[in-house]
């Protein structure tokens, strides 16, 4: 169920810096600088939507200093580190293209969903993109634009997203109906996901929601044949900050507000 086609672009991307830096720096290069247009994104995409910087500014902080971006960089798999760089940028297009029909932006749109592709290798991360922007969708359908104009840029940045993703969604929708029982009898699957899906539910309580702990914080890790706990100097840490893990909470509020107050909807 992997759509291992949608790496093409990493692949292209590692090539290049092959010719410029020494082999043991490219990973590094590519998974700190997807941290860094992730974060540069999300100022650009909060800036647009309050016309604050203050706010901007604010919501780069949050995005950078976080447990759940400390989660996704500490134990980094590619997909989900394209993911956080790839959202606030295909966020911001696509309230652009919404606002003011710029075919700048669609193009923009669709080559910046080509670069990101690596993100959809797991292609049911896809599907969740794919469902926040039914839920962008359907709230712009709702505004109070005319209906016409509405319906003209909705087919547009949907169909410029279908047809980008179709090389790999066919296939994985192919899969999906034909081989999934190839999954369930799978052996990693048939050991680990009782596993992973305890560890996850033991990380539902509104603390963790509110500091997004993850299951991460209580995976294992063998060091010397023992199991230890993979962030275990973290979480020692964790406990030392106390209150202060609910900063983001601050954040968040205070974005909510800014949004609120400025009255900018889609």
């Amino acid at each position: 169920g992997l759509a291992q086609i949608t790496e093409i672009p990493r692949v292209a991307m590692y090539q290049v810096l092959s010719w410029v830096m020494p082999m043991n720096l490219i990973r590094y290069v590519y998974i700190f600088g997807n941290l860094y247009i992730g974060v540069v994104g999300v100022f650009f995409l909060t800036w647009y939507l309050s016309k604050s910087k203050l706010a901007a500014l604010a919501g780069a902080l949050f995005y950078l200093f976080n447990l759940g971006t400390l989660q996704v960089f500490f134990m980094p798999s590619e997909m989900f580190v394209v993911n956080y760089a790839a959202l606030p940028w295909l966020f911001l297009l696509l309230f652009r293209y919404l606002s003011d029909e710029n075919r700048v932006s669609l193009w923009w749109y669709a080559g910046l969903l080509f670069l990101f592709a690596p993100m959809a290798m797991t292609p049911t991360i896809f599907v969740v993109y794919l469902l926040f922007l039914g839920v962008i969708v359907m709230g712009y359908l709702l505004s109070k634009a005319r209906l016409g104009i509405k319906w003209k840029r909705v087919l547009g940045i949907v169909g410029v997203t279908m047809g980008m993703s179709m090389y790999f969604l066919l296939p994985f929708v192919n899969f999906a109906l034909n081989n999934a029982g190839v999954l369930t009898q799978s052996k990693i699957n048939s050991v680990f996901s009782q596993e992973n899906y305890l560890m996850n539910a033991g990380r539902t309580s509104w603390s963790d929601l509110v500091t997004l702990k993850g299951m991460w914080f209580d995976y294992p890790d063998n060091v010397n044949g023992q199991l230890v706990p993979l962030m275990g100097e973290w979480n020692q840490y964790l406990v030392s900050v106390g209150m202060w893990l609910y900063v983001p909470v601050i954040f968040i509020g205070t974005g909510i507000i800014v949004m609120l107050w400025k009255k900018k909807w889609y």
